[in-house]
């Protein structure tokens, strides 16, 4: 995936405190012009809930069957999770969520920060994967037993996990994933 050139720059949304509250969100857009009609608007109503765009990338492939490739994933952030849930109960927000609706299909997946480094250096060559991970058998263990050996070998490639999630909530995907990592390639 590549990111797109609408990154956050502000400072606030650069630093990544424990009580933030992520969704990795996958877009498949029905109608481009009503959505951005819904992102001009949705702005001003999740900015008082510390809402923000940390990333948004734009697919090139996907490895995942059964699903379709979306047309953009973003990674957003609110100040923590009761902000999130308010922002969901806001009413503003209520009167303009008919236009996501109309205009995108959308999957996503929330939770607390559990990783990862966020930096904005080379941001433009950069080569991104986003990986939902359900536990096998070995459960939590058997996934760190293959970080553990495949991490190393990926960083001589230039790898680094830019975050990782501990999902609390998923919607839109037939499992619950165990795990999120945003990472990347540097070129």
């Amino acid at each position: 995936m590549q990111p797109t050139s609408e990154q956050t720059t502000s400072a606030a949304s650069q630093r990544a405190t424990a009580s933030r509250y992520y969704q990795v969100v996958f877009i498949w857009m029905k109608d481009p012009v009503t959505f951005g009609r819904y992102a001009a608007l949705l702005e001003p109503v999740v900015r008082p809930y510390g809402g923000g765009l940390e990333r948004r990338l734009v697919p090139d492939a996907i490895y995942a069957e059964g699903m379709p490739k979306p047309d953009i994933v973003n990674s957003v952030f609110y100040d923590s999770r009761a902000a999130f849930a308010a922002f969901e109960q806001d009413p503003e927000f209520a009167k303009i969520v008919h236009l996501r609706s109309e205009s995108i299909d959308v999957a996503a997946v929330a939770g607390l920060p559990a990783g990862g480094e966020v930096t904005q250096t080379d941001v433009g060559s950069r080569l991104y994967l986003v990986e939902l991970a359900r536990f096998g058998p070995q459960g939590a263990k058997g996934y760190q037993n293959y970080e553990e050996q495949a991490e190393p070998l990926m960083r001589r490639y230039g790898y680094h996990v830019e975050r990782r999630l501990a999902p609390d909530s998923a919607s839109g995907f037939p499992f619950q994933p165990d795990l999120v990592k945003v990472a990347y390639f540097d070129t």
